[in-house]
């Protein structure tokens, strides 16, 4: 059980080394943030906004903290990478497998948890979906502050727009968009 946990954990840290492709494919950025770093402060989003919209915070983190756990496998897959048939296909394998160090009764948990957010079928999920999506137009604004150009941002801004339905977080969408600071 200790070494199959250990398994767990060790998947878990190759995120920390997993950059997200797309700032480095679309934009050239040199030091771009990690898989595991957009889960952490999505995870710290969701745990906010969740308990203000007086929804479960603590599945909210979970589906964030899960998300993006089968890329310890996979990689970060950009859309045009695979088929969405091929990422849907490998992803399901990465998390079986990853969830597979786990006991019983958490692997059960979490891959509800997981298939959840692949479906959207809660608030929670279709929450942490937005979130995802603000979270990269707040990461695309860091790079706009290090001077990385708008002309190549704009399309991260424009992506967070068309996944963002919530009033208030498009509010905060609108705020980054308008400060660019």
């Amino acid at each position: 059980m200790v070494d199959k946990l250990l398994e767990f954990f060790k998947l878990a840290n190759n995120l920390k080394w997993t950059e997200r492709s797309g700032w480095v494919a679309k934009v050239n950025v040199k030091e771009p943030e990690s898989v595991a770093d957009h889960c952490y402060l999505m995870a710290l989003m969701c745990m906010v906004i969740a308990e203000l919209k007086g929804l479960d915070s603590s599945k909210a983190v979970k589906i964030a903290l899960l998300h993006d756990i089968a890329e310890s496998l996979t990689g970060d897959y950009m859309p045009d990478d695979v088929t969405l048939k091929e990422k849907i296909e490998e992803e399901t394998k990465a998390i079986k497998s990853i969830l597979n160090k786990l006991p019983a009764k958490l692997r059960t948990n979490y891959a509800k948890l997981w298939q959840d957010y692949k479906m959207k079928s809660s608030k929670e999920a279709v929450l942490v979906h937005q979130i995802d999506k603000l979270e990269m137009a707040l990461q695309a604004n860091d790079y706009l502050k290090k001077g990385y150009s708008m002309t190549l941002l704009r399309q991260f801004f424009e992506s967070a727009g068309s996944g963002i339905k919530d009033r208030s977080l498009l509010g905060m969408l609108n705020n980054l968009k308008n400060t660019k600071s």
